[in-house]
């Protein structure tokens, strides 16, 4: 049998008259606020009574962030463009902002070459082609998949130490001719592939 909360609270409030009688020291404010305390006890008890209720609400709001979270990124990922990229990164930014620019779907590639300073290099592939991967572990381009359309767009960065020292990309221009653009500080070169 179900319990009826208003009867509930009715008896309580009898048992309470027979409780505090008109020679206590009680006053009718006393009361009020005992009842309403109880019945905010009441109440939070009643909500967080249900642990399956509570546990069911907490696991939607964490899949619905997680799924939002993925849609974002796929979404991110497929409208990045190489005008994008030339506009928000700025050399000096910390790894966690190319990160959030960029995402952190990269591959750690070698540096080429033995002479020079040595740097951390993250190379992100942005394909066309669904299923198309350029597999290699040094620090190369993959001027044919740009040229023939099944690679979009490559962007290589280098760190020296946590932050970024230089990028380059590699894309296809609105007049299709591939390029490599690369920048580090101040210096811009725009480097034809033929």
């Amino acid at each position: 049998m179900g319990r009826n909360p208003r009867l509930e609270s009715d008896h309580f409030k009898k048992e309470m008259d027979h409780f505090i009688s008109p020679n206590s020291l009680f006053t009718s404010v006393d009361r009020e606020r005992v009842l309403e305390r109880i019945d905010g006890a009441k109440k939070r008890k009643r909500w967080w009574g249900k642990p399956g209720l509570v546990l069911s609400l907490l696991l939607l709001f964490i899949v619905s962030g997680t799924l939002y979270g993925v849609v974002q990124t796929t979404v991110d990922r497929e409208s990045i463009s190489a005008k994008y990229v030339m506009s928000h990164l700025a050399i000096g930014m910390s790894k966690v902002e190319v990160h959030s620019i960029l995402g952190t779907n990269f591959t750690e590639v070698e540096q080429a070459m033995d002479s020079g300073p040595i740097y951390t290099w993250n190379r992100y592939d942005f394909p066309d082609e669904k299923g198309y991967v350029f597999e290699s572990t040094m620090d190369d381009f993959d001027t044919e998949g740009v040229r023939s359309g099944k690679m979009g767009m490559q962007v290589m960065v280098h760190y020296d130490g946590e932050r970024l020292n230089g990028y380059s990309l590699i894309y296809q221009e609105e007049n299709g001719k591939t390029v490599i653009r690369s920048v580090r500080g101040d210096d811009i070169q725009v480097i034809p592939v033929d």
